[in-house]
């Protein structure tokens, strides 16, 4: 999602509740500090619990406020993988509850660590807190990547297109190059049979015929090139070769040109566009996974991170 200036209210919201929790904090567990600052304190019993054994910022009244609220909000977030799959039922737009998730999920990174006291704690709490921050980062980098790859994808990638088409364009793009190396190789044959004094037609791109003088070796060096660099660049699932690199292939193509004739250049030209075209969409599909990759850790985590902190909440009520 988008972080624009419709985000305005959500972000200021975050912040102010976020400066007030931090203030509710400092005032119920270093009085010491807000005393300088404020003539006023809560009451004792807002304070942490005053039994020894349980003596921890995670047991007081403001520390369970402050679990509770958290807890919530994980809860509602899993809940936005069910409301987009009904986007129909009248439960809010499903764009204010991407607003919502992302901002309160925010929100929860102060209350958490204030709730376990900027400690990690025993076993099962490490693992919680650790669960906790691989989920936060993860959707973090989830938002960055959203906003950030987009308009990168725009500024690199001109020819970019639509990323359901490109498994057809990429075939189309291959038969086409195909159907170029077999006219080229049916002209090498044909001028190889009527012998070195003989012209045989070349069809060039625009329909054109060209003839192929002696010791014209044009055909038969763009025929190589083909069946060695290019076919298999183009076939390939993943772009490889030294065609894969947008300087190395420039340069490819333009030591190309020189060992051909210029009636041949419009062929090289031809062959050297559908290699920039099949370099973009390799590196859409890259940018498209890493865009969409993060979520298949953020997700199922996140589920788990509920699962265990709801466990952590009876572990709780049942041992303390």
């Amino acid at each position: 999602m988008l972080i624009n200036f419709s985000h305005r209210n959500w972000a200021f919201g975050t912040v102010i509740a976020t400066l007030v929790s931090i203030l509710f904090y400092l005032m119920c567990f270093h009085p010491e500090m807000m005393q300088k600052l404020f003539a006023y304190r809560l009451p004792d019993w807002f304070k942490m619990n005053p039994r020894p054994q349980h003596l921890s910022v995670g047991n007081s009244p403001l520390g369970l406020l402050y679990g509770t609220f958290s807890f919530g909000v994980f809860l509602f977030a899993v809940l936005l993988a069910f409301r987009r799959k009904f986007p129909l039922l009248r439960l809010g737009k499903v764009q204010y509850w991407l607003k919502a998730h992302i901002w309160l999920t925010l929100l929860t990174i102060p209350l958490v660590f204030m709730h376990a006291q900027f400690k990690f704690g025993g076993t099962q709490t490490s693992i919680l807190m650790y669960l906790y921050i691989i989920v936060m980062v993860s959707g973090i980098y989830g938002v960055v990547l959203q906003n950030v790859l987009p308009s990168y994808m725009r500024e690199r990638l001109p020819l970019e297109t639509v990323f359901e088409q490109i498994p057809f364009l990429t075939a189309r793009i291959l038969d086409s190059a195909v159907r170029l190396r077999d006219d080229i190789r049916e002209t090498v044959q044909q001028a190889a049979t009527l012998g070195s004094h003989a012209a045989a037609p070349v069809v060039a791109l625009a329909g054109e015929a060209s003839t192929i003088k002696e010791h014209d070796d044009s055909a038969e060096t763009i025929l190589e090139a083909m069946e060695r660099d290019i076919i298999p660049f183009l076939a390939a699932t993943k772009g490889e070769g030294r065609l894969s690199d947008g300087r190395l292939a420039e340069e490819f193509f333009n030591l190309l040109r020189l060992k051909t004739k210029p009636e041949y250049h419009p062929k090289v030209d031809a062959v050297e566009t559908w290699c920039a075209e099949r370099r973009s969409m390799d590196a859409q599909v890259k940018y498209q996974h890493r865009l969409h990759l993060w979520i298949l850790i953020h997700a199922p985590l996140s589920f788990i991170l509920v699962g265990m902190t709801a466990w952590h909440a009876v572990a709780w009520l049942v041992f303390y």
